[in-house]
């Protein structure tokens, strides 16, 4: 047989990045300062926006009333779920979050919208927002995914309680269970945390000369950004374009609508306004109705829990928040749901098994 040459080199050019440090494009503009993120910009005549929120974890919205909000001085436009032309609901896997809770339907976390306000300064949206009043009836409080699973429980949703329930069986684990030295029963719990952003989040829309609505955000998903604004606004994909800006920080935890449907809304809603007219920002921009949104502290993970062994052989997971907490209302707030069908959980033993583990 003939032995290989192990003096030949795998290649004449020495490697231009594999095994070498290099350094982040962005590191040094992000760790400096001068970096700039959505909430950087800024057009002339550009509103500001602020969001309502109903501010309770569970409750039927009886009544809005914004007509004071609307005769402050300085605010542009203030708008509830029956100005939405399009889709009232957004979601990537189930688009069942609310844009506005409207009169009549359930507020299910304590971040759900019911009004957004665009005014001329961030102080007069404020103020705009302590004048809206909202009737709401407050409803029982699904804690935990445990309770939304057990008899009687509130149904949050019209299909139920239980977002979904998935089965996952590889070999015969109740005969490893069976020859097993040693078989540890444990729960474990996983806490509530943020994804630490190093920006504020914030969405910028606007509307162009001939129609068209931008909206400038930084996102995992822009072109699903762009297919849920447009469900909402009721216009053709090609009427939105959605400009990524620089992402500070994701984890999945932009890869949900934050403020971008609801600075949309306010554009266009400027842009429709009597005598809204358009005006230039700069050589070659076209700009009609803009309105900047910060949005709501996102990407929340709520608590979890595993179960290691359950009653039969296999794991059943509890998680109210396995990925972001805008996926939808089903991962949020005290009012989750479960993500599988709960069963009693033991109690650990009272001191760890001797053996191999």
């Amino acid at each position: 047989p003939v032995e290989p040459r192990w003096d030949i080199p795998a290649s004449k050019i020495p490697p231009a990045s594999v095994g070498r440090l290099r350094e982040r494009p962005d590191a040094v503009d992000k760790v400096t300062g001068r970096a700039r993120y959505t909430d950087d910009l800024s057009f002339e005549g550009m509103l500001h926006a602020r969001v309502k929120r109903a501010m309770v974890p569970s409750a039927l919205v009886k009544s809005i009333d914004v007509s004071r909000a609307r005769e402050l001085p300085g605010v542009v436009a203030v708008l509830t779920a029956e100005d939405i032309p399009g889709r009232r609901t957004h979601g990537i896997v189930f688009p069942d979050w609310p844009v506005l809770v409207g009169v009549g339907e359930r507020v299910r976390t304590v971040g759900d919208a019911v009004a957004v306000v665009a005014a001329e300064d961030r102080e007069i949206a404020t103020a705009a927002l302590e004048l809206i009043e909202v009737g709401l009836e407050e409803l029982p409080i699904v804690g935990d995914a445990i309770a939304a699973a057990e008899p009687g429980a509130p149904q949050l949703h019209e299909g139920g309680n239980l977002l979904k329930h998935i089965t996952v069986r590889k070999g015969d684990t109740r005969k490893g269970f069976e020859e097993a030295e040693v078989v540890v029963e444990h729960t474990f719990n996983t806490p509530s945390y943020d994804h630490a952003f190093i920006e504020p989040e914030c969405s910028v829309a606007r509307t162009t000369e001939d129609g068209r609505i931008e909206v400038y955000v930084g996102s995992q998903i822009p072109y699903d950004d762009r297919t849920q604004i447009a469900l909402s606004l009721g216009v053709p994909e090609t009427q939105v374009r959605v400009i990524g800006q620089l992402v500070g920080g994701g984890f999945g935890g932009k890869e949900d609508i934050a403020g971008q449907i609801h600075a949309a809304l306010l554009a266009r809603a400027r842009a429709l306004a009597p005598g809204a007219g358009t005006h230039r920002t700069g050589a070659g921009e076209d700009s009609g109705a803009e309105a900047a949104v910060e949005g709501p502290a996102g990407g929340l993970r709520l608590p979890g829990r595993l179960r290691v062994p359950p009653g039969a052989p296999g794991v059943v997971v509890f998680a109210h928040g396995s990925g972001s907490s805008r996926s939808s209302p089903r991962n949020r707030s005290s009012s989750s749901a479960p993500r599988l069908p709960a069963s009693r959980c033991p109690a650990p033993p009272p001191s760890p098994p001797t053996g191999r583990c």
